[in-house]
């Protein structure tokens, strides 16, 4: 009896696991494909520049862009700036002001970006009367790269 019923369960389970349609007709259906790609990018930020003296115009030693950038649609990398003037080593009440130009010679406020084919050449500038006002001695300042992305 124990067998019997066995075999009339593993029938029953294998007709229920099966299942066909028949239709009089043959028709077509679709399966649907999905997938999700997170967006992401890399921003290429300018390397570390030496500025010799008296140079009223240096090129950084990079250009700003994205060097990998996989966006959502109508969505874009934004890159601001923030300078940090140049202060003496040994005394950091001595700065040496500057601004930061883009290849136009305009002043840098920002720079949007959709795609790796953009690059922006930036420069350092330093104005005559900054450099007769420093006192000799070692110098170090900073620029802050700001990175929003968008729509």
């Amino acid at each position: 009896m124990k067998k019997l019923t066995s075999f009339a369960l593993a029938f029953a389970l294998c007709a229920a696991s099966a299942v066909s349609a028949f239709a009089a007709n043959p028709t077509s259906g679709a399966t649907t494909i999905k997938t999700n790609i997170q967006p992401t990018y890399t921003v290429e930020i300018p390397a570390q520049t030496s500025i010799p003296f008296n140079a009223t115009s240096t090129p950084l030693a990079t250009k700003l862009g994205l060097s990998k950038a996989q966006l959502d649609p109508n969505h874009k990398v934004t890159v601001t700036a923030t300078v940090n003037a140049l202060k003496n080593d040994a005394d950091a009440n001595k700065t040496i002001p500057f601004t930061l130009h883009n290849e136009n010679g305009s002043a840098f406020t920002s720079a949007e970006f959709t795609d790796t084919n953009k690059k922006v050449q930036l420069s350092v500038h330093i104005a005559q009367t900054a450099w007769d006002a420093a006192p000799a001695g070692n110098y170090t300042g900073s620029v802050t790269f700001n990175i929003a992305y968008g729509g």
